[in-house]
């Protein structure tokens, strides 16, 4: 009788441990306690159902140093962490953000790539060396000024729509974008958008190209269109018949196996594809060729 009536008490300990977030900051938790979503003093953990239904978030300038637990905060759309003490930030569980600050710290890097709906980014005064912004096909704002980078990646299908950039004092002296030309005539050392010797390429064929998964040097003459797309995808080869052997999306992760499509011009549907980076896999002859595809 006793072992049944502990089990109750043994399952409702679990459940508690499981609906708890880890916040081993005390300036991050007491922010939190000063916002409500905590009570009490530090003692390194919230209720994961006080800050998983939270949309914004601002915690500037509360001297804090490591923003774990934050990954909880699933409903996050906004998150301003200026003038702080960070010097790492993992965003990648936050996949709702549609703005972050975070100027004003030590950052070394910040991988927003599992970040798609991210439409503003400001990161300027940290100490960043690289930055790839190639999966944020919706941002059309970036602040990255007075970093240490030497590698930016631009190149995601949404150039045309972005109506601010600021990259001035770092070390870059090429940016990978959609279309250069239109990048020179919209973003220049005048307007503050760049430093002086800075030019623009669609292959800057540096570490944070676009150019992904061994696409480099090889088939030059595969061609991919509309791309960026919103659903119907056409792919044609010039005296060859390529095969699809498979799609993948950011994550690596196996979406279609099918080799039974192939001809010099294949016809794909990807209209109930979310809106993200996926990868084709053709095989030409032996040869096997990864395209990347942006879906709107």
């Amino acid at each position: 009788m006793k072992k049944i009536l502990l089990l109750p008490l043994l399952l409702s300990i679990v459940i508690y441990k499981a609906q708890t977030t880890a916040i081993p900051d005390a300036n991050f938790e007491q922010a939190l306690i000063d916002m409500g979503y905590d009570a009490g003093t530090p003692d390194g953990v919230v209720l994961t159902a006080n800050i998983d239904t939270v949309s914004v978030l601002d915690v500037s300038l509360k001297n804090i140093s490591s923003l774990t637990g934050i990954e909880d905060f699933t409903a996050l759309k906004e998150l301003s962490c200026y003038f702080n003490n960070l010097s790492s930030l993992n965003v990648s569980q936050n996949t709702a953000l549609t703005s972050l600050y975070c100027v004003g710290n030590y950052l070394t890097s910040l991988d927003v790539s599992q970040n798609i709906q991210l439409v503003t980014l400001t990161d300027s005064l940290n100490s960043i060396t690289e930055h790839d912004l190639s999966n944020n096909i919706n941002l059309t704002s970036y602040g990255g000024s007075q970093n240490d980078m030497t590698c930016l990646n631009l190149k995601n299908g949404n150039n045309i729509n972005m109506t601010y950039l600021s990259v001035n004092q770092n070390l870059l002296s090429c940016i990978e974008v959609d279309n250069p030309s239109w990048a020179n005539s919209n973003w220049t050392v005048l307007n503050n958008s760049i430093d002086i010797g800075v030019s623009f390429s669609s292959n800057c064929n540096n570490s944070c190209s676009a150019v992904s998964i061994n696409e480099q040097n090889q088939l030059s003459n595969i061609n991919t269109f509309p791309n960026p797309t919103s659903g119907k995808l056409s792919i044609t080869l010039e005296g060859g018949n390529p095969t699809l052997e498979s799609i993948r999306n950011s994550l690596g992760q196996l979406l279609l196996h099918d080799n039974s499509l192939s001809g010099d011009q294949l016809e794909l549907d990807l209209s109930t594809y979310p809106t993200g980076i996926y990868f084709l896999q053709l095989n030409v002859d032996g040869q096997v060729v990864t395209k990347k595809i942006i879906k709107h």
